[in-house]
């Protein structure tokens, strides 16, 4: 029998701090152990893109990497935020935020317009 479940309390209520709807710490649920009584975050969940949408072109531009790009950088150049370079990541399936960016790789954008979508459904996944 598990003693790890999900918690019913958000990450605002256990810790007062406010999070927007933007953060990566959405994409983890909180995690309750039973046998500590330790609230935590479930780091390894993992996310994938719908096939269908990850390959249709009308939801992506192109960002041709550069020496000095990083995810954060990218992220901001396109979303006006450096704290989307998750979205980043995960549309262009990096499983290590870490991972080296090469000079004259073509990374997948998603275009602004539809940042709000992919937000919502991960809320929803979140909430499973």
């Amino acid at each position: 029998m598990s003693h790890i479940v999900k918690s019913s309390k958000t990450f605002n209520e256990l810790t007062g701090h406010y999070i927007s709807n933007s953060t990566e710490i959405n994409l983890f649920p909180v995690m309750f152990d039973q046998s500590n009584y330790e609230y935590f975050l479930n780091i390894f969940r993992a996310y994938v893109i719908n096939e269908d949408i990850q390959n249709n072109v009308l939801y992506y531009t192109t960002h041709e990497v550069s020496d000095s790009d990083w995810l954060d950088l990218i992220a901001y150049k396109y979303y006006k935020t450096v704290s989307l370079w998750w979205v980043v990541a995960l549309v262009n399936g990096f499983n290590n935020p870490f991972e080296d960016l090469n000079p004259g790789d073509n990374l997948k954008i998603l275009k602004p317009e539809y940042l709000y979508q992919l937000l919502k459904e991960i809320s929803i996944i979140a909430s499973l």
